[in-house]
């Protein structure tokens, strides 16, 4: 009689932890939502393809050359022009810089710009 107690005790045991897991499912299951995607580096996605990141970081490197060599600068004439030119290289390296981090993360669902495919995309020509 002791191993039959024993026997029952256990089978009363794992239907319990069937249940238990059955009970955890039903619960959990229909309810719980997967786990998006956790990169922040959404690229490729629906607003920059691969291409088109690798072209916008070679302007970034480019804007970015083009400032630091004009800060090498020691000595010029007439320096309005030089001036001029450290202004549009440092805010071109500035707005590519930026655009590329929010184009390149899930920034851009948080900005609340919601005309990206006019402002990454050139119109199409009919």
């Amino acid at each position: 009689m002791k191993t039959n107690k024993k026997s029952s005790e256990l089978s009363f045991s794992a239907n319990r932890k069937t249940l238990k897991r059955s009970i955890m499912t039903d619960v959990y299951s229909p309810t719980t939502a997967p786990n998006p995607k956790s990169s922040w580096f959404t690229v490729p996605s629906d607003s920059l393809d691969t291409v088109r990141c690798g072209v916008k970081g070679l302007e970034v490197l480019l804007s970015l050359v083009a400032f630091v060599l004009e800060e090498v600068v020691n000595s010029c004439v007439n320096c309005s022009a030089l001036y001029f030119f450290e202004f549009v290289s440092c805010t071109a390296f500035l707005f590519t810089l930026l655009l590329l981090i929010l184009l390149s993360t899930t920034l851009q669902t948080r900005v609340g710009i919601t005309c990206w495919p006019r402002l990454v995309r050139p119109p199409k020509r009919h």
